[in-house]
């Protein structure tokens, strides 16, 4: 099955462009993640063909496939590697929050999650059950990460918005629409993994293409509003970066802003003020955002992403501790999403979430119930029937199960 060949075989070791250091550009691998594949160093360094129909489709399927309850989840464990297609350049982003709108559909209980949108991009906010169809529809199609991977990164990873990677959080409505299957994902996000390798790794046009062997990762730049450019893939079009003259992998603040010299020229991190941090020095050539509430022992971090997944607890109701950088950093959770609350389990981090029926922070891998695909989505227990996003069934991976055949 193909699926299961993705896995052993990785796209992590045909790519080339990254965000630094390979793997996951936070620098330090988070303790538990969710895929076997891993595009960071492959698709972009540094949606939208939503049609009407497809939208009209997109909302029927919705409400016939969609479903939140307050079931109990299995506990998976610990699986693969992190990371999306990535990208370090281009401008600041804006405020905190990622929009998450209405739990509309198929909600037991009735909890809503709605959020102010992310000042970055003028667009609707995403509902969860949105989010929950993009990341069914772009898990199962680029098996990089996985489903739960591809939520859990927009409902609480920040990174620059005129990245790669940024920018693919952006697709959410239109992969939400889509009922198409994969696509549906190549048309939203310009992205196809298949089978028709061998290939050169390089720009054909503003199409970029990698393969490891038989295995295929093609990706139409311009989707997103980017350039193919040897050797780093997707980078946003318009001038380079400034040009720096430190040891390449170096880091420094440039003010709030991480920056990383690679090739001669800088990549610029997250914008950290923008998000009540600071950009911190850490002396050993290395800079990030870093929290502004006293000391704690960091998990994951690095110069182009943080993320609000994994707390230290619940100062009260409404506030996750969390540490970002080497910094501890008290985040209002009811700014991630609109009845977001802060949630402290005894078998595992704290989280902000709308619900405690499984615990999004440990990003347990989907699994499969019949035909239906079935993740934690901010706390809640959801499901997706596969054939209605345009899949044949629900199929059970090696590590993580996903929507196929792929």
């Amino acid at each position: 099955m193909m699926r299961a060949w993705l896995v052993a075989v990785g796209v992590l070791a045909m790519v080339g462009c990254d965000s630094g250091a390979g793997g996951d550009d936070r620098g330090v691998e988070p303790p538990v993640t969710d895929g076997a594949v891993d595009l960071d160093d492959a698709a972009a360094d540094d949606a939208a063909a939503e049609d009407a129909a497809a939208d009209d489709a997109g909302s029927a399927a919705n409400d016939a496939a969609v479903g939140v309850d307050g079931g109990g989840a299995d506990r998976g464990g610990p699986v693969g590697d992190v990371g999306l297609p990535g990208g370090d350049m281009g401008q600041p982003v804006g405020d905190v929050g990622v929009p998450v709108g209405d739990v509309g559909v198929g909600v037991d209980g009735g909890q809503d999650g709605g959020g102010a949108a992310d000042g970055a991009v003028p667009l609707p906010p995403p509902t969860l059950d949105e989010v929950l169809r993009a990341g069914v529809l772009f898990g199962s199609c680029v098996p990089d990460d996985g489903v739960s991977r591809f939520i859990a990164d927009v409902l609480y990873e920040r990174r620059r918005a005129d990245t790669f990677r940024g920018a693919l959080r952006e697709t959410v409505g239109c992969l939400a629409a889509r009922d198409d299957a994969c696509d549906g994902v190549e048309a939203c996000t310009g992205m196809r993994v298949d089978l028709q390798g061998p290939c050169a790794r390089g720009c054909e046009g503003d199409v970029y293409l990698a393969c490891d062997d038989e295995l295929r990762l093609q990706i139409d730049c311009t989707q997103l509003g980017f350039v193919c450019r040897d050797p780093r893939d997707c980078v946003p079009a318009g001038p380079p970066p400034m040009p720096c003259d430190l040891e390449d992998g170096s880091g420094v603040c440039l003010g709030d802003t991480p920056a990383v010299c690679r090739d001669g020229q800088f990549r610029l991190g997250v914008e950290c003020g923008s998000y009540g941090l600071s950009c911190r020095d850490l002396g050993r050539g290395a800079a990030v955002c870093n929290g502004r509430d006293g000391a704690c022992e960091p998990s994951s971090y690095g110069p182009y992403a943080f993320d609000y997944l994994q707390g230290v607890g619940c100062l009260d109701d409404s506030t996750l501790e969390v540490c970002i950088g080497e910094g501890a950093h008290h985040q209002d959770c009811g700014a991630l999403g609109e009845g977001f609350r802060c949630f402290a389990p005894e078998d595992g981090p704290a989280y902000c979430g709308v619900g405690d029926a499984c615990n999004p922070a440990v990003v347990e891998p989907a699994r499969c119930e019949g035909d239906e695909l079935v993740v934690c989505l901010a706390g809640q227990v959801a499901r997706v029937d596969c054939t209605a996003v345009g899949f044949e069934r629900c199929e059970a991976g090696q590590r993580w199960a996903a929507c196929g055949p792929l």
